[in-house]
């Protein structure tokens, strides 16, 4: 009687398991059932792969070489780049040697006919320190002579007035403004009161700059001149000159 009682027990209670078993089931596929649409794509479906965007590129408003400089330039008037600064000059000495070092490498097509490139030349003319005029002086030599070169090398060499190496390259590209007013009186008050070494490198090699029709301004200047070496230099130059034209 025992056994039998034990054994109905067993059997009600794997009928219990049983329907449990079968109750979560249930549960678990209503639950499924009750995700939106939406969950269901996200979760199973893939996402649509978009066609690439085709766009066409811009034409760059500067070319790479004026693009450098102008960046460069700011450095120059921000001193924020990333240059040295262990004294007052080490900024500006590291980046005007990066920008000579630039300027050697842009070839003469680059420039030759292109306005924005000789602009940008021109601007650095009249910050650039002695590294970076003599490059461009070079540069200019290869260009048609103008107005805005001239402008741009005499406010150059005014900011960098004592460098006599940079006067006498000057005068070689002054050869080819002979009879321009600015460059006359540009002269003529560096003889007569520019820093002692340009004044005399002008007054020692004036003669690339001398014509027939100029020669008598520059003579109207020895009694200005201060510096006693600069006017002896200077009558020398003149007097050579005068001596030339006649067959000496």
């Amino acid at each position: 009687m025992k056994n039998q009682y034990y054994f109905a027990a067993f059997i009600a209670l794997a009928g219990s398991i049983l329907l449990y078993q079968n109750r979560a089931g249930q549960l678990e596929l209503l639950s499924k059932s009750s995700e939106s649409p939406k969950q269901k794509i996200a979760t199973y479906q893939r996402k649509p792969v978009n066609d690439p965007v085709v766009t066409t590129p811009k034409k760059a408003k500067y070319s790479n070489s004026t693009a450098e400089l102008i960046r460069l330039k700011k450095c120059a008037e921000n001193e924020n780049c990333n240059y040295p600064q262990i004294d007052p000059r080490s900024y500006e000495f590291a980046l005007h040697h990066d920008v000579a070092q630039f300027l050697k490498g842009i070839q003469s097509s680059e420039y030759k006919d292109n306005k924005e490139v000789q602009k940008a030349f021109r601007d650095w003319m009249v910050i650039g320190n002695g590294f970076v005029q003599s490059v461009l002086l070079e540069k200019f030599a290869e260009l048609e002579p103008t107005s805005e070169i001239v402008a741009a090398i005499i406010d150059g060499l005014k900011n960098n007035y004592h460098d006599p190496l940079i006067m006498n390259q000057a005068l070689h590209e002054f050869s080819r403004y002979p009879n321009n007013q600015e460059v006359t009186t540009f002269i003529q008050e560096t003889l007569k009161e520019g820093p002692h070494l340009s004044a005399l490198e002008a007054a020692k090699n004036i003669r690339k700059v001398l014509t027939p029709e100029n020669v008598s301004n520059y003579e109207k200047t020895i009694r200005e001149v201060r510096s006693e070496s600069v006017r002896e230099a200077l009558s020398a130059s003149l007097k050579d000159y005068r001596f030339s034209l006649v067959g000496g």
